[in-house]
């Protein structure tokens, strides 16, 4: 069977595995955004071309694979612009008898079993969904709070970051629903995923890894909501260029730092946003007085840094010196210790004062260290401190390097 394959994003890159060489002959890879190269069997590299030029020179195929997420768009499109007739059309996500017979049947016995993993989670995240509401409705009066902690709660935060998002964003006005977030892995867990859900905010999220980045871009939470994914490196030298590529207004409603490295030099860096909610990760290990961050580094990579994954970022108090030089008032950390919370300073007189007054310092209780051959090892923050106490960190009010053993408690 003479094959057209009109798709090579992270949907190919899955489907590709199960399409048996010898039975069928692939005479052309088509999409409509990218051009270039792509990987296939023993061929090697073969050329990727618009469907208007596959078209135009008239190459002759019995049916036309469609593997893209957005097949509906493809098929009315070669059926109404190219005159390709239905019988010749095969779409892998309508799970057709065509697509079977050129597909293996493994690859359609392991997606029924990941759809039904899917709404499995799916029927777990409504339950939770329910309940936030639930709660958020409370937190909504409570108004005289002493500390965030009594507002935290998880859907889809790593800790109680998600009940924090949610009371401040009813305590504070917000003119643009918009968010940016980085450091996101593959977004199963972020301190804007729920705001995205739940409130159906627009959002721009990135990260390092590019198959974190297509885990998103693969799930339905791409096309359900108005969220753009970017595979990204970031570094203090491109992170304005990133954010102006949001589109978003510079009164951007809330940004989340969390890149478990430069975050102090990429966050001192940003001019382009002036964000209402701040949240960027800290540091405990730092302890609660210093003011030092790791040197900045471009390609800094936190376990290449030191083995036990715990050396990276800045302490709490260099984000609050950092932060109240950019117009912003500290509201907490989490009670996990590992994110503090800041609100411009125009809009911190709608928040507590007493919450402002107790807002402090946070150890962290986590226990994220490991070997050298990448295994737990459990270490409480004493002995953690120690495993790399000769590493150098920055002091930005001295503008001096010393050595972490050498840190205050």
């Amino acid at each position: 069977m003479r094959l057209v394959i009109f798709g090579v994003g992270a949907n190919w890159k899955v489907i590709k595995d199960y399409i048996d060489i010898c039975e069928h002959e692939i005479v052309a890879f088509l999409d409509n955004y990218y051009k270039g190269e792509v990987k296939w069997g023993d061929k090697g590299v073969v050329e990727v071309i618009s469907p208007g030029d596959f078209f135009a020179d008239k190459v002759m195929y019995d049916v036309i694979l469609i593997t893209g997420i957005h097949y509906k768009d493809i098929k009315e499109q070669l059926i109404g612009k190219y005159r390709v007739s239905v019988n010749q059309i095969a779409c892998v996500e309508e799970e057709c008898p065509l697509s079977k017979q050129i597909i293996k049947a493994a690859y359609f016995k392991e997606k029924k079993r990941d759809r039904d993993l899917e709404r499995i989670k799916r029927d777990q995240r409504n339950s939770l969904h329910l309940q936030a509401k639930l709660l958020i409705n409370n937190l909504a009066q409570k108004d005289n709070i002493d500390s965030i902690h009594e507002v935290e709660f998880r859907v889809n935060s790593q800790w109680g970051e998600d009940g924090i998002i949610q009371w401040l964003i009813h305590h504070i006005p917000i003119k643009n629903k918009t968010f940016i977030e980085f450091g996101v892995e593959n977004y199963e867990e972020a301190n804007t995923r729920f705001l995205l859900e739940n409130d159906n905010w627009s959002g721009m999220i990135m990260d390092g890894s590019s198959d974190n980045i297509d885990y998103v871009k693969r799930s339905e939470l791409y096309w359900r909501y108005d969220l753009c994914a970017i595979d990204a490196f970031i570094t203090k030298e491109n992170i304005n260029q990133l954010l102006r590529s949001s589109g978003f207004d510079e009164d951007l409603g809330l940004l989340s730092v969390d890149i478990d490295g430069n975050d102090f030099w990429v966050l001192k860096e940003i001019n382009c946003m002036k964000p209402r909610i701040l949240i960027c990760e800290y540091n405990s290990i730092y302890g609660e007085k210093e003011k030092v961050t790791i040197p900045y580094k471009a390609d800094f990579y936190r376990t290449e840094a030191h083995y036990s994954n715990l050396y990276f970022g800045a302490s709490l108090e260099a984000i609050k010196l950092l932060a109240g030089e950019k117009g912003y008032t500290f509201v907490g950390a989490n009670s996990n210790g590992c994110n503090a919370f800041f609100v411009r300073n125009d809009l911190a007189n709608f928040l507590p004062e007493k919450m402002l007054l107790n807002a402090g310092y946070v150890l962290s209780k986590f226990r994220e260290s490991r070997n050298k051959n990448g295994e737990l090892t459990y270490m409480s923050h004493n002995k953690a401190k120690k495993v790399i106490g000769e590493m150098d960190v920055f002091d930005i009010t001295t503008e001096t390097i010393k050595k972490i053993h050498n840190l205050e408690k």
